[in-house]
């Protein structure tokens, strides 16, 4: 049988497997560095989308400042493969024409030195607002009493302006259209009760520049206050048209 030579190990052979081994760590270092430093000195030449998206956040911010809503916006991030130069001076914001609508805006973001560039950046905005809500479906032709409606937070962005956000507003007024439950209450949907009925007897007030004339008379339509409403004077049987100064009281034109 053959035996196993004892292998002897001079500290020269363990310098040079140190060697050898520190060798390699240096090569495999030398070729990391190669790569990631390159790669973060190209990286901080490009302006980072974070900063441009933030730039325009901060400005559409500041022009709704003296808006009473309360607004959010959403920022449409920009596509991380743009690659614009990373600008030596402050960013630059503007407001857009391309701007669609109140509810989009497009705020642009500009270098100017040392590579001049510029970039569009559409942000959404919900402006948030109290206004007159229904409590429960109401009927075309009912008087609208408190307890039918309140003020409720709601988007304001992409309904029509003609929103109220006074209770006081619409007590009192009667509805020309039905309308459901939770439902905003628009001021095209409105009008005034009629504070004088058709048959009744009402005095007219003819004025003048010297004299008041009053005469009895009977309305042929109901009409709500400041509307105008045609009259039987009483006296005469001629039939004129005025304008409604209260329940019992018509302005006519002699």
């Amino acid at each position: 049988m053959s035996s196993l030579k004892p292998v002897l190990i001079t500290k020269g052979y363990l310098n040079m497997v140190a060697l050898g081994q520190g060798l390699v760590l240096s090569i495999v270092l030398f070729i990391v560095l190669s790569i990631v430093l390159p790669a973060k000195a190209l990286a901080s030449s490009w302006q980072s989308m974070e900063t441009i998206e933030q730039a325009a956040l901060k400005h559409a911010k500041q022009s709704a400042l003296q808006s009473e809503n309360r607004t959010e916006f959403r920022v449409k991030a920009l596509d991380q493969r743009l690659k614009l130069a990373r600008c030596g001076t402050k960013l630059e914001t503007f407001t857009s024409q391309a701007s669609s609508s109140s509810a989009t805006q497009i705020i642009g973001v500009r270098c100017l030195k040392p590579k001049p560039w510029k970039v569009f950046v559409p942000i959404s905005t919900l402006s948030y607002r109290s206004v007159v809500v229904t409590n429960r479906p109401l009927n075309k032709g009912d008087r609208i009493a408190t307890t039918d409606v309140r003020l409720e937070e709601r988007d304001i962005t992409r309904i029509p302006h003609r929103y109220l956000t006074d209770l006081d507003q619409v007590e009192g007024q009667v509805l020309k259209q039905s309308i459901q439950g939770q439902t905003i209450v628009n001021q095209s949907a409105l009008r005034a009760a009629d504070i004088v009925k058709r048959g009744q007897s009402v005095a007219l007030v003819a004025r003048t520049s010297k004299l008041n004339v009053r005469m009895r008379g009977e309305a042929l339509a109901d009409a709500s206050k400041n509307e105008r409403v045609r009259v039987k004077n009483l006296s005469s049987s001629r039939i004129v048209e005025g304008v409604v100064l209260s329940g019992q009281v018509v302005l006519v034109d002699y």
